[in-house]
């Protein structure tokens, strides 16, 4: 799993969020890890994940808005497999990947 730190521009769909995960991750959109991007309010979540055939576009509103503290920048996996819990979602892929810190991404 690996976490875009920082603000991205959630008017991106999935070829706007696969070509960042390659210019500011150089990461390849297609393997097998999430990507995840959230808004400057952190309110609003998308995950970006290939899966076999296509791509799968999530995306998620909190309606309670739970930003980090001050100076962190980022959550720990287990909270957002926390929130697909909640949601009852299982969702489709196997096991967490380290994070990625990046700048500010299409913002």
């Amino acid at each position: 799993m690996y976490l875009a730190c920082g603000a991205t521009d959630m008017r991106k769909s999935i070829d706007g969020l696969a070509a960042l995960v390659q210019a500011s991750f150089q990461l390849d959109p297609f393997s097998p890890c999430l990507f995840v991007f959230c808004n400057r309010q952190r309110d609003k979540l998308k995950i970006l994940h290939w899966s076999h055939n296509g791509f799968w576009l999530y995306y998620r509103r909190l309606e309670r808005s739970t930003p980090a503290p001050s100076g962190a920048s980022h959550s720990k996996p287990r909270d957002l497999e926390g929130e697909f819990r909640e949601a009852g979602v299982r969702p489709p892929f196997p096991e967490l990947t380290p994070f990625v810190e990046t700048d500010r991404m299409g913002a």
